[in-house]
């Protein structure tokens, strides 16, 4: 998944779509897995990629699931000050 995520970056076609595919279809920790080996991958951070690609309330949503996945109890505490 992180090299389809790579590649749709890459060629452009579909990507809100395969970025939906893979956040959707996957649990928390499988997610975690996914945002390291995308890493390898791309060199960069998931992170960076939505911040490059995407806008609006679709980042957003994106940003808040990586946040989760990557530590929950700080979102919510972020979420709650």
């Amino acid at each position: 998944d992180a090299h389809k995520l790579y590649s749709a970056r890459k060629c452009r076609f579909g990507l809100e779509n395969h970025f939906i595919d893979a956040f959707t279809s996957q649990n928390l920790r499988q997610l975690g897995i996914l945002f390291e080996e995308y890493e390898k991958v791309a060199h960069q951070s998931i992170e960076a990629a939505i911040e490059q690609d995407f806008s609006g309330s679709f980042r957003d949503g994106l940003f808040a699931m990586v946040s989760v996945v990557r530590n929950k109890p700080a979102y919510f505490a972020k979420l709650l000050h």
